[in-house]
């Protein structure tokens, strides 16, 4: 279809540049776009432009725009409410759950029990996958909301300290003072702090309804969220190996995958073609055969479904053993991912450092007039700003940690879910539990909705972050020649 659509474009450009065309005089035929004329110069050529005269002033728009939130309810939550929220709330997750529990009837029946239990341990491992993806994606939507309204915090600061400076210059001038200070680059400066402050509260808009949609938060769904954000780093080496061996040991595909690479009674066949089939359409597929013809090739030959068996137990070991190599290299990446923010703090604590001691030393030197408070003003927007850098970056090395997380397949265990044993067949223990009549579930139970903390506008505190500029980081080792 694309194709057939490139090749249609590439006529019609290739019809509508014949020299007819271009001037002007080419009938229908020739060129099957109505033309109005061509111009007779590039410049006679119509631009668009915007138009922008009822546009009143930004502190204009602001106040027209304004909406009343005072009843809206603040709703305040931690990292693990979070994590284990979503990973409960998880509807693709919920609805493979019960349908393990279907399944339950299936296994009653001695025909058909081997292949109730490989499918009910499939289903619980895709079950874990999905609230594993939910608890990653609300965790990151956690910490971009923590970094975006700490951004609105210094847009607010810095706004203010430019706002200062006017003044300061406003009253020199009123002295007959010579400055040497473009106010239009403040000027400048503030238009360019409010687009930035209006793009933070848009993307703290954004998360909040992403975290809406993730999260149990019952009828609080107008709620603004809050989140009580620990950004405080510490540094603990990562043990790769270790971080390996988790992650093969808790990831849900590759759990699955090793559960039908261990199935090998006929009765799990159909079972595996499925689970074949969700690696690759393809796979498992029994092209040409009809149901007449399956049911005579039973009759015929009782050994055909023992060779497939032997087949289709193949293909899965294979691919679990690919897959087993991806998760050792994602889990690889993801450890050198962490400690190359770990430098990134280290380097952004270094900057925010400088410019503290930068301050300090302006603010000595002004009082001994050697140095403008222009120039002490200007140093704390630097300092300003790097302190925004270092919050970036510390939630950057956050961001990581639960890249890190859901590699190793971590973020659903921690909340409770528990992988099914890769041994699904009569000697295996899963069996002897599921054939039992329990059904474990792999999550704790639904908990209530998170519990909503109505506070007075001047109790929120927009700097729910703890960066601690006291931890001690490794120092950036100087670049090589």
């Amino acid at each position: 279809m694309i194709g057939c659509l490139s090749i249609g474009m590439a006529l019609l450009g290739a019809g509508c540049a014949a020299p007819s065309c271009r001037n002007g005089a080419a009938s229908r035929a020739a060129c099957p776009i109505e033309t109005v004329g061509t111009p007779a110069a590039p410049d006679d050529l119509v631009v668009s432009k915007p138009n922008v005269q009822t546009v009143s002033t930004y502190q204009e728009l602001a106040s027209q725009l304004a909406h009343d939130e005072s009843q809206l309810q603040h709703l305040v939550i931690d990292a693990h409410e979070c994590q284990c929220g979503a990973a409960r709330h998880a509807s693709i997750a919920n609805a493979l759950a019960q349908e393990a529990v279907a399944q339950q009837a299936a296994a009653d029946h001695p025909a058909t029990v081997c292949a109730s239990m490989t499918c009910r341990s499939l289903l619980q491992c895709a079950e874990i996958a999905d609230r594993n993806r939910a608890a990653a994606a609300a965790l990151e939507a956690f910490y971009r909301l923590a970094e975006a309204r700490a951004l609105v915090l210094d847009l607010d600061r810095g706004l203010q300290q430019l706002a200062d400076t006017q003044r300061q210059l406003r009253s020199l001038r009123e002295r007959d003072i010579a400055v040497t200070v473009d106010e239009s680059q403040l000027i400048r400066q503030q238009l360019e702090m409010r687009d930035q402050r209006v793009q933070a509260k848009l993307a703290i808009g954004q998360l909040e309804s992403q975290l809406r949609q993730l999260l149990p938060l019952g009828p609080a769904c107008d709620a603004h969220i809050w989140v009580h954000a620990d950004l405080t780093v510490e540094v603990i080496p990562l043990d790769l190996d270790a971080a390996i061996a988790d992650g093969l040991a808790h990831r849900a595909d590759l759990a699955a995958l090793r559960i039908l690479c261990t199935c090998r009674h006929s009765q799990s066949l159909p079972v595996v073609r499925q689970g074949l089939q969700q690696v690759n359409g393809l796979l498992g597929s029994r092209c040409g055969e009809t149901p007449s013809l399956i049911a005579f090739l039973k009759l015929c030959d009782k050994c055909a479904q023992e060779c497939e068996s032997q087949l289709r137990q193949s293909q899965v070991c294979q691919l679990a053993e690919q897959r087993q190599v991806q998760i050792v290299e994602e889990i690889r990446q993801a450890v050198a991912t962490v400690d190359a923010r770990l430098l990134q703090v280290a380097l952004a604590k270094e900057k925010l450092t400088s410019w503290r001691k930068r301050v300090d030393e302006l603010r000595r030197l002004s009082e001994v007039q050697k140095a403008t408070q222009l120039e002490v003003r200007a140093a704390r927007l630097e300092r300003l700003r790097a302190e925004g850098e270092l919050t970036r970056q510390v939630v950057a090395w956050k961001l990581a940690h639960v890249k890190l997380a859901e590699s190793q397949g971590l973020l659903a265990v921690e909340c409770g879910s528990q992988l099914p044993s890769c041994d699904p067949g009569p000697s295996g223990p899963a069996f002897a539990q599921l054939d039992s009549g329990a059904h474990t579930p792999t999550t704790d139970p639904p908990v209530e909705p998170v519990r909503l903390t109505r506070l007075p506008q001047t109790a929120i505190d927009p700097a729910v972050v703890a960066v601690s500029a006291e931890t001690e980081l490794p120092t950036a080792a100087p670049a090589g020649p």
